[in-house]
């Protein structure tokens, strides 16, 4: 096996975790088969991590359910994992498919802490359509700033600004969304453009992952 590759499964730290990744340009079929096996036994949790993270490793046509299995995590690192190596891979995904994620990232954000919370958000941006806008405007109930910015901008982005604001008023006066959820859009609405960046959060190493 490729000794890059034993280092990058077990490393810890996600800035070697990235540079080793880069380094593995080229895999050898033992190395393919080792990143299937740890797949299958999905037991080793800094390796599962590691490669959803950096899923361009992963083969291809194990990619998009090894990415659905984290992301079905009860809420651990591996939930995390998923969520960061979904980014930019939209396009890989059919409809269908792309709605689950969506639903579940949504469920992510209503049960899970921050760390879990503001990461979905962001790869919800991506991922959300305009047949998801009543899911995204529900979201918007959230306490917490990064979560509640990146909603309102997918709804600017699917939406526009004024439709948006009138699903939002339309949405309180059904009672499905919060008075805070509304305060936050109504505060935002006139200031958010469609090419304002979303917010980021930090990603911790699993070792300082919060449990409990």
């Amino acid at each position: 096996m490729n000794g890059n590759l034993a280092l990058f499964l077990q490393t810890e730290e996600l800035d070697d975790a990235q540079q080793l990744a880069r380094q593995l340009t080229t895999l050898s079929q033992t190395d393919i088969q080792t990143i299937s096996q740890v797949l299958d036994r999905w037991d080793d949790p800094q390796a599962v991590a590691n490669l959803l993270m950096h899923p361009d490793l992963i083969p291809a046509e194990r990619r998009g359910a090894a990415l659905l299995r984290g992301l079905r995590e009860p809420m651990t690192y591996t939930t995390l994992a998923a969520i960061v190596g979904l980014r930019g891979r939209v396009a890989s995904w059919l409809n269908a498919d792309r709605a689950v994620i969506v639903e579940r990232l949504q469920i992510i954000i209503f049960e899970a802490r921050p760390v879990l919370a503001d990461r979905a958000s962001l790869t919800l941006l991506e991922y959300a359509r305009q047949t998801d806008a009543d899911r995204l405007i529900f979201l918007l109930g959230y306490p917490g700033e990064i979560v509640q910015h990146n909603v309102l901008l997918a709804l600017v982005r699917l939406l526009g600004g004024e439709k948006t604001r009138a699903r939002v008023e339309a949405a309180i006066t059904a009672k499905r969304v919060t008075q805070a959820g509304w305060d936050f859009a109504a505060a935002h609405l006139d200031t958010l453009l469609l090419d304002d960046l979303p917010l980021l959060s930090y990603i911790p190493n699993r070792s300082d992952f919060p449990v409990g």
